[in-house]
């Protein structure tokens, strides 16, 4: 879910569990290909090319796993960013198999949205939500102050 701006508009932060998603999208349809290319008659010249760019993918894909990971995912839209340029690449690839003569069995992968991220879903729900927890998150630290004053003198 995306965290939104302003009601209305699509979001603004990416949650890791949103670029994850996008990742491993891009990844079913890296493997995808990668089996159609396989068992296809394309030439060693773009077969060559072909597994540089997918060992590039999976090097950067292996790096987008574990705590480190997520936590470059919770602090930037760098692993969205960098998997929808991979999606992009991608499609170059899927035409550049289909000029070879290949014919690759899975659908491709859209942009979700004009940004390429997806969209808020319902953004004036999700603004309500975010307004109640920012609300009692403030009502809770109020509260855990007013008990911290009135207990300190007592001690």
């Amino acid at each position: 879910m995306t965290v939104p701006l302003i009601a209305g508009i699509d979001g603004f932060w990416i949650t890791p569990g949103e670029a994850r998603a996008e990742e491993d999208n891009v990844n079913a349809a890296v493997r995808a290909l990668d089996a159609d290319i396989a068992s296809s008659m394309a030439s060693a010249s773009f077969r060559q090319a072909w597994a540089l760019w997918k060992a590039e993918w999976s090097k950067f894909y292996a790096s987008q796993g574990g705590v480190t990971g997520w936590l470059d995912r919770f602090m930037t839209a760098g692993g969205y960013d960098k998997a929808g340029e991979y999606r992009q690449q991608l499609e170059q690839w899927r035409q550049k198999f289909a000029l070879e003569g290949g014919q690759p069995s899975a659908p491709s992968i859209q942009t979700q949205g004009s940004t390429g991220r997806p969209p808020a879903t319902q953004p004036i729900a999700d603004t309500a939500k975010y307004v109640m927890w920012t609300a009692g998150i403030l009502a809770a630290l109020w509260v855990a102050s007013t008990i911290y004053r009135e207990t300190k003198g007592r001690v």
